[in-house]
Protein backbone atom coordinates (compact mmCIF):
# COMPACT_ATOMS: atom_id res chain seq x y z
CA UNK A 1 0.00 0.00 0.00
CA UNK A 2 1.31 3.39 -0.97
CA UNK A 3 -0.28 6.74 -0.19
CA UNK A 4 0.85 9.71 -2.27
CA UNK A 5 -0.15 13.36 -2.17
CA UNK A 6 -1.33 14.28 -5.67
CA UNK A 7 -2.63 17.82 -5.13
CA UNK A 8 -1.68 19.78 -2.00
CA UNK A 9 -4.14 22.14 -0.32
CA UNK A 10 -4.72 25.40 -2.21
CA UNK A 11 -4.63 27.48 1.00
CA UNK A 12 -3.38 27.13 4.55
CA UNK A 13 -5.70 26.94 7.59
CA UNK A 14 -4.24 30.19 8.94
CA UNK A 15 -2.98 33.30 7.19
CA UNK A 16 0.34 35.07 7.54
CA UNK A 17 -1.45 37.98 9.22
CA UNK A 18 -3.06 35.67 11.79
CA UNK A 19 0.28 34.00 12.57
CA UNK A 20 2.07 37.34 12.95
CA UNK A 21 -0.68 38.69 15.21
CA UNK A 22 -0.53 35.59 17.40
CA UNK A 23 3.28 35.73 17.61
CA UNK A 24 3.24 39.53 18.13
CA UNK A 25 5.48 40.11 15.10
CA UNK A 26 5.04 43.60 13.66
CA UNK A 27 7.75 43.60 11.00
CA UNK A 28 7.71 42.10 7.52
CA UNK A 29 11.35 41.00 7.72
CA UNK A 30 10.41 37.42 8.66
CA UNK A 31 7.31 37.02 6.46
CA UNK A 32 8.88 34.32 4.28
CA UNK A 33 10.09 32.42 7.34
CA UNK A 34 6.69 32.63 9.04
CA UNK A 35 4.98 31.51 5.82
CA UNK A 36 7.26 28.47 5.72
CA UNK A 37 6.56 27.80 9.41
CA UNK A 38 2.80 27.84 8.73
CA UNK A 39 3.25 25.11 6.12
CA UNK A 40 5.54 23.10 8.42
CA UNK A 41 3.15 23.43 11.37
CA UNK A 42 0.16 22.36 9.26
CA UNK A 43 2.06 19.38 7.87
CA UNK A 44 3.17 18.33 11.35
CA UNK A 45 -0.36 18.68 12.75
CA UNK A 46 -1.78 16.68 9.83
CA UNK A 47 0.80 13.95 10.37
CA UNK A 48 0.08 13.90 14.12
CA UNK A 49 -3.69 13.67 13.64
CA UNK A 50 -3.49 11.47 10.50
CA UNK A 51 -5.96 13.85 8.83
CA UNK A 52 -6.05 16.28 5.92
CA UNK A 53 -7.30 19.71 7.01
CA UNK A 54 -7.86 21.64 3.77
CA UNK A 55 -9.10 19.61 0.78
CA UNK A 56 -6.26 17.82 -0.97
CA UNK A 57 -6.09 14.92 -3.40
CA UNK A 58 -4.45 11.66 -2.34
CA UNK A 59 -3.70 8.50 -4.33
CA UNK A 60 -3.95 5.08 -2.68
CA UNK A 61 -2.03 2.47 -4.67
CA UNK A 62 -2.47 -1.22 -3.92
CA UNK A 63 -0.54 -4.23 -5.15
CA UNK A 64 -2.52 -7.30 -6.22
CA UNK A 65 -1.69 -9.22 -3.04
CA UNK A 66 -2.85 -6.27 -0.86
CA UNK A 67 -6.30 -6.16 -2.43
CA UNK A 68 -8.88 -8.09 -0.41
CA UNK A 69 -11.46 -9.42 -2.88
CA UNK A 70 -13.61 -10.89 -0.08
CA UNK A 71 -14.07 -7.60 1.76
CA UNK A 72 -16.70 -5.25 0.32
CA UNK A 73 -14.92 -2.00 1.24
CA UNK A 74 -11.56 -0.24 1.09
CA UNK A 75 -10.52 1.97 4.01
CA UNK A 76 -9.22 5.37 2.89
CA UNK A 77 -6.73 7.30 5.04
CA UNK A 78 -6.68 11.00 5.99
CA UNK A 79 -9.96 11.35 7.87
CA UNK A 80 -12.79 13.27 6.26
CA UNK A 81 -13.18 12.03 2.69
CA UNK A 82 -14.96 14.53 0.45
CA UNK A 83 -15.13 12.56 -2.80
CA UNK A 84 -13.57 9.82 -4.89
CA UNK A 85 -12.06 11.20 -8.07
CA UNK A 86 -11.12 7.94 -9.80
CA UNK A 87 -10.65 4.20 -9.33
CA UNK A 88 -8.23 2.72 -11.88
CA UNK A 89 -7.13 -0.88 -12.43
CA UNK A 90 -4.10 -1.94 -14.45
CA UNK A 91 -3.31 -5.13 -16.32
CA UNK A 92 0.07 -6.73 -16.94
CA UNK A 93 0.44 -4.73 -20.20
CA UNK A 94 -0.02 -1.44 -18.29
CA UNK A 95 -3.45 -0.87 -19.79
CA UNK A 96 -5.71 1.11 -17.51
CA UNK A 97 -9.40 0.49 -16.93
CA UNK A 98 -11.62 2.88 -15.01
CA UNK A 99 -13.82 1.14 -12.43
CA UNK A 100 -17.11 3.00 -12.85
CA UNK A 101 -18.37 5.03 -9.90
CA UNK A 102 -21.76 3.34 -10.28
CA UNK A 103 -20.13 0.26 -8.70
CA UNK A 104 -19.25 1.91 -5.38
CA UNK A 105 -20.14 4.70 -2.99
CA UNK A 106 -18.45 6.69 -0.29
CA UNK A 107 -19.41 5.85 3.30
CA UNK A 108 -17.45 7.89 5.84
CA UNK A 109 -13.83 7.07 5.14
CA UNK A 110 -14.64 3.89 3.22
CA UNK A 111 -15.09 3.18 -0.46
CA UNK A 112 -17.93 0.63 -0.31
CA UNK A 113 -18.78 -1.79 -3.11
CA UNK A 114 -22.47 -1.60 -4.07
CA UNK A 115 -24.55 -4.68 -3.26
CA UNK A 116 -24.95 -5.84 -6.87
CA UNK A 117 -21.39 -4.98 -7.97
CA UNK A 118 -18.23 -7.09 -7.98
CA UNK A 119 -14.64 -5.93 -7.71
CA UNK A 120 -12.88 -5.55 -11.06
CA UNK A 121 -10.57 -8.23 -12.38
CA UNK A 122 -6.96 -7.21 -12.88
CA UNK A 123 -3.74 -9.15 -13.21
CA UNK A 124 -0.86 -6.77 -12.57
CA UNK A 125 1.11 -7.76 -9.48
CA UNK A 126 2.47 -4.38 -8.43
CA UNK A 127 0.56 -1.09 -8.42
CA UNK A 128 -2.52 -2.93 -9.68
CA UNK A 129 -5.10 -0.45 -8.35
CA UNK A 130 -4.99 3.30 -7.80
CA UNK A 131 -7.73 5.30 -6.14
CA UNK A 132 -7.62 9.10 -6.18
CA UNK A 133 -9.74 10.83 -3.57
CA UNK A 134 -10.18 14.23 -1.96
CA UNK A 135 -9.74 14.45 1.81
CA UNK A 136 -10.19 17.41 4.12
CA UNK A 137 -12.69 19.40 6.16
CA UNK A 138 -13.37 21.66 3.15
CA UNK A 139 -11.77 23.91 0.55
CA UNK A 140 -11.27 27.00 2.74
CA UNK A 141 -9.69 27.89 6.06
CA UNK A 142 -13.17 28.61 7.42
CA UNK A 143 -13.96 24.87 7.11
CA UNK A 144 -11.16 23.86 9.52
CA UNK A 145 -12.17 23.47 13.18
CA UNK A 146 -11.03 26.36 15.37
CA UNK A 147 -9.11 24.07 17.75
CA UNK A 148 -6.91 22.87 14.88
CA UNK A 149 -6.30 26.43 13.71
CA UNK A 150 -5.37 27.45 17.26
CA UNK A 151 -2.96 24.52 17.53
CA UNK A 152 -1.28 25.55 14.26
CA UNK A 153 -0.96 29.15 15.49
CA UNK A 154 0.66 27.93 18.72
CA UNK A 155 3.00 25.62 16.82
CA UNK A 156 4.07 28.39 14.41
CA UNK A 157 4.82 30.60 17.41
CA UNK A 158 6.78 27.77 19.05
CA UNK A 159 8.80 27.17 15.87
CA UNK A 160 9.43 30.91 15.45
CA UNK A 161 10.70 31.38 19.00
CA UNK A 162 12.73 28.14 19.03
CA UNK A 163 14.49 28.33 15.67
CA UNK A 164 17.62 26.63 16.93
CA UNK A 165 17.93 23.00 17.97
CA UNK A 166 17.13 22.37 21.61
CA UNK A 167 17.68 19.54 24.02
CA UNK A 168 13.98 18.58 23.79
CA UNK A 169 13.17 15.48 21.73
CA UNK A 170 12.30 16.35 18.13
CA UNK A 171 8.90 14.64 18.28
CA UNK A 172 7.72 16.48 21.40
CA UNK A 173 4.75 18.76 20.88
CA UNK A 174 4.05 21.63 23.25
CA UNK A 175 1.35 20.42 25.64
CA UNK A 176 -1.28 22.94 24.52
CA UNK A 177 -0.83 21.96 20.87
CA UNK A 178 -1.11 18.29 21.70
CA UNK A 179 -4.21 18.87 23.84
CA UNK A 180 -5.96 20.79 21.04
CA UNK A 181 -5.13 18.20 18.38
CA UNK A 182 -5.80 15.10 20.47
CA UNK A 183 -9.56 14.98 19.86
CA UNK A 184 -9.01 15.03 16.10
CA UNK A 185 -6.34 12.31 16.11
CA UNK A 186 -7.04 9.07 14.23
CA UNK A 187 -5.44 5.98 15.73
CA UNK A 188 -4.53 3.06 13.50
CA UNK A 189 -4.87 -0.52 14.64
Amino acid sequence: MQLTLVTPPAVEPITLAEAKLHAKVDTSADDTLIGDLIVAARQYAEQYTQRAFINQTWRLTLDYYEFNFERRYIELDKGNIDSIASFNCYDSNNNVALFANTNYRLSGSRLVLDDKAEWPIFNRLYEAVSIDYVAGFGATAADVPQAIKQAILMLVDHYYINRLATSAPVNTLPFGVQALLQTYRIFSL
